[in-house]
């Protein structure tokens, strides 16, 4: 593992495999020393076909944005339920690998050999064989709005 802190930016892309616990390691070119003490997000993306996983700086941001959401504002209220119910907070072990629930797998088509790829600020999840992205599909707008609703 880097001693090194996390670099800004998650560029590149990285093969990857996926375990019988579902579990995926993060490549070692983006992980540091404080890797077990933070949490992702992973999320299905439907218009992407891919699982988006968000940094713990994404993290704080998106917590950040939902304590301000107002429960007397519906539409923002059912884009965080909307995020919320698409998502699942990891954390890494010591080896850098986070657990993904048998949900996003499926959602993602994900088998054993996977690919990482990096988004700058988030990295994708992809399998072999990925969904074909559906940006207009009902489900993915919802996802859309939740995002654009926090700032996203």
């Amino acid at each position: 593992m880097s001693t090194s802190p996390r670099p800004a930016l998650f560029t590149g892309i990285h093969a990857g495999k996926l375990d019988e616990k579902n579990r995926v390691t993060i490549p070692a070119a983006w992980r540091s020393d404080e890797l077990e003490q933070q949490r992702y997000l992973a999320v299905f993306h439907p218009a992407v076909g891919a699982v988006i996983v968000f940094p713990p700086a994404m993290v704080d941001r998106i917590a950040a944005a939902a304590s301000q959401v107002a429960m007397s504002d519906p539409s923002k209220v059912d884009a965080l339920t909307v995020l919320g119910e698409n998502s699942v907070e990891v954390s890494a072990d010591k080896s850098g690998r986070i657990t993904l629930n048998e949900r996003i797998v499926e959602q993602a088509g994900l088998g054993r050999d996977i690919t990482f790829g990096g988004a700058f600020t988030t990295f994708q999840i992809r399998g072999a064989n990925p969904p074909r992205a559906a940006a207009g599909d009902p489900r993915t707008r919802a996802i859309l709005e939740a995002l654009r609703q926090l700032g996203l």
